[in-house]
């Protein structure tokens, strides 16, 4: 397929206009008056963003195909608090709060839910949506009614359900890199009690990285960051009787895109790398010379690829609507496949390499009981089951000029965890309402590890002081509870200001590192204090809401370093505070503007850990022992820049014809960001802004609709993730990223039906 070059651009967007503005503009009595705001569950009942005491950012599925927004890359670009980056596997972070563990045994501190389940592997973390009726983003704990891992926040992706009319719509995506993307669905009746719905996905994309390394078209990784994907999902929807209803899901996904490309950018002090031709050679940033090889020489094992995010995905939710209250029960099961390659060096001949391998199934079940009506207390009861068999294998080959030159891990982390939890709300008055709710968590892990270095097999619990004949799987059996409660007033000054204050508290639960040879880790818990107002003004035109939160995280798991090996170990405690404020407002006839800005100091309070780059590379620690010894105390926690913030511009304008003509600029801007704990400005990415623009002729009644749009127009290259190569000495550091998106842009075209 050919690239959609500059001049065809141009030409879209004339042509986009002249077809717009093909006859005269309509009157401005059809622009909107007010602004609308959607529904959302972020509570698990029907609500809006205006009257729920939480943070939340909600975006329907309309507007994000009006941005031009279908993977959670693009939903970051969208949030002010929110980052999204990938190091292996994705990071996602809310507030300074995220994931620091990169295998099974480790979970992340964001909760991810999809249609109401949730997904406990952030190595799918990064994705792209599709039939997406809206996305919610819940930012601070939500330790009672979602429980574990949401000590950062909640992302609930919600997708459209199946309904009674007939219908649907088809939208392609074409562009530069060869971009081809096709998304779309088929809904209707199945007989008087049914409906269904079945929806696609189809997305194929050249690499935003050439990679030059001699073979490597022959192994087809020449493209790097490239897309390779299939997704479909199947619902039907049965009215069992005027009560009863049960939603079943089917949701299939093959992710065959090759794993991004990381670049390494600085060399100057590692004379190993120097002495081979490596990436620093290549001035082009988006080309590197990187060998993939799937097999491990003298294992007899190999990695599937050198990119795979597969699921299978299946849901089953009951509702039944009794008298006063509804009867909810959701089970869901999810299996994931996925393996990533990483050439561990920068040299461009194959010297060693990074893999890793993990599968997972997982099983989980909630019941709720909730009330209904308009009494003045309203309340939720439920039960949470969890059962997770995962798996991971890691491997680092070397070419040593030896058969067996390995350093291979095998590990295992059995999950069940089981909750109880309750919440209700209280009406005092027609302004005035408690809520308070309480959720008890309990967790239990089992795995194992087989440690093999260079052919021969190694136990290292022995190194740990353990008995002869103590196994991992001895070591790696724990379990941990926690009670996290939450408690918040919220009082509405007039009819259209509500104020909110709340305490609660995050849990999330210890595991294993499956990296090292070292024991379980604890839990770790925040407690959350936040002060929030929601406005709704000048006649619903405008929506203010401001936010200030302040965070004291203990017993944090963080990367402790000890003799060059990376141990996740209790070590770290720190203060998180920051303030938010977002904006939507009509401008004018048929104009809106929304704006978001976040400001966030976290930092450590306490955290000691060895520094491999010392002294050659210090950055915010303080040496307290030599050699290596630091104290981190004040330095920034990883992925948590001091500013965020959004700025968007759209305007609107009918047609005399009944069409509608459109355009908007949306800017994002991420100010300077650590991803270590060192906070070496090697290992960071300073200030940026990206800048996108859309504009769409829609025909009447919206019938079809075509749009040319541009994302990162200024074409600004930047780094979504730092990382120290492992491939280093003492005192020195290799830094390697992973590029953002470049300058993007194509048509896109919808029917709808």
């Amino acid at each position: 397929m050919s690239r959609v070059n500059g001049a065809n651009l141009r030409f879209a967007v004339a042509g986009i206009l002249a077809i717009a503005f093909d006859g005269q503009v309509a009157s401005a009595a059809d622009a909107p008056t007010t602004l609308e705001e959607i529904l959302i569950t972020a509570e698990k009942r029907v609500g809006t963003v205006q009257e729920t005491p939480i943070s939340i950012a909600a975006f329907s599925g309309n507007e994000l195909a009006d941005r031009g927004v279908n993977d959670s890359y693009g939903l970051a670009n969208l949030t002010p608090s929110l980052s999204v980056g990938k190091e292996f596997i994705g990071k996602v972070v809310i507030r300074g709060v995220g994931l620091e563990g990169t295998t099974v045994g480790s979970d992340p501190g964001v909760a991810i839910h999809r249609d109401g389940a949730y997904v406990a592997r952030s190595s799918v973390a990064l994705f792209d949506f599709f039939d997406v009726n809206r996305i919610e983003v819940l930012r601070g704990p939500q330790g009672t009614l979602y429980g574990r891992n949401a000590t950062g926040g909640v992302i609930n992706i919600l997708s459209n359900e199946p309904d009674k009319e007939f219908g649907g719509y088809a939208r392609l995506d074409v562009g530069n890199y060869a971009k081809l993307r096709f998304e779309g669905a088929l809904n209707g009746p199945l007989g008087d009690r049914a409906q269904g719905r079945l929806s696609v996905l189809y997305g194929q994309r050249d690499g935003y990285t050439e990679n030059l390394f001699p073979s490597a078209k022959s192994r087809d990784v020449d493209q790097l960051d490239n897309q390779d994907l299939f997704a479909v999902r199947g619902q039907v929807n049965f009215d069992l009787n005027d009560d009863v209803s049960l939603l079943l899901s089917a949701e299939l996904t093959r992710d065959d895109s090759n794993t991004p490309a990381y670049k390494y950018f600085d060399t100057t002090n590692a004379w190993w790398f120097n002495a081979f031709g490596n990436d620093q050679d290549l001035p082009d940033l988006r080309q590197v010379s990187q060998g993939f090889e799937t097999e491990i020489p003298g294992s007899g094992r190999s990695m599937p690829s050198a990119g795979q995010a597969d699921q299978d995905a299946y849901l089953a939710s009951l509702t039944w609507n009794l008298d006063n209250m509804t009867f909810t029960s959701l089970s869901a099961y999810r299996s994931i496949d996925y393996a990533w390659l990483n050439d561990g060096d920068g040299f461009d001949t194959f010297f060693v390499q990074y893999g890793q391998h993990d599968e997972s199934d997982q099983f989980t079940q909630e019941f709720r009981l909730a009330s209904r009506g308009d009494s003045k207390l309203q309340w939720i009861l439920g039960a949470y089951y969890l059962k997770e068999d995962a798996k991971t294998f890691m491997a680092i080959p070397f070419i040593l000029g030896t058969p067996a030159d390995y350093i291979m891990w095998d590990g295992k982390s059995d999950t069940e965890g089981y909750a109880l939890f309750g919440q209700a709300t209280y009406a005092f008055t027609d302004r005035l309402r408690l809520t308070a709710g309480l959720r008890y968590n309990k967790e239990e892990k089992q795995g194992d590890l087989a440690y093999n270095v260079f052919g021969g097999l190694v136990e290292p619990p022995g190194a740990l002081g353990e008995p002869a004949g103590t196994t991992w799987a001895d070591i790696l059996d724990d379990s941990w509870d926690a009670i996290t409660p939450k408690l918040a007033l919220d009082y509405d000054f007039t009819d259209d200001i509500m104020g909110y204050a709340s305490i609660t508290r995050g849990f999330k639960s210890g595991g294993f590192n499956l990296l090292a040879a070292q024991y379980p880790y604890d839990q770790e818990t925040l407690w959350a204090y936040e002060l929030g107002v929601k406005t709704r003004l000048a006649d619903g035109r405008v929506i203010a809401n401001f936010g200030a939160f302040m965070y004291d995280y203990k017993d944090m798991q963080v990367g402790q370093i000890a003799n060059l090996t990376v141990a996740i170990v209790n070590a770290g405690a720190a203060t998180i505070q920051g303030l938010e404020a977002e904006v939507r407002a009509l401008v004018g006839t048929g104009f809106e503007v929304n704006a978001g800005l976040s400001w966030l100091d976290a930092t450590y309070d306490s955290f000691e850990t060895e520094d491999p780059g010392w002294p050659g590379y210090a950055g915010c620690g303080t040496l307290v022992e030599a050699p290596r010894t630091i104290s981190l105390d004040g330095c920034d926690l990883p992925r948590s820049p001091e500013f965020q913030g959004v700025l968007g511009v759209s305007g609107s304008h009918a047609l005399a014809n009944g069409g509608n003509v459109s355009i908007r600029g949306d800017y994002s801007h991420r100010s300077k960001q650590f991803f270590t704990q060192f906070n070496r400005d090697i290992v960071s990415q300073g200030s940026y802004g990206l800048v996108n623009a859309r504009v769409s002729y829609a025909a009447p009644e919206s019938r079809w609709s075509v749009s040319a749009y541009g994302n990162n127009l200024a074409d600004e290259d930047y780094f979504v993730t730092v990382f120290e190569s492992g491939v280093s000495v003492p005192g020195t550091v290799v830094p390697g990223g992973i590029l953002g998106a470049p300058r993007t842009y194509g048509l896109a075209l919808e029917y709808n039906f």
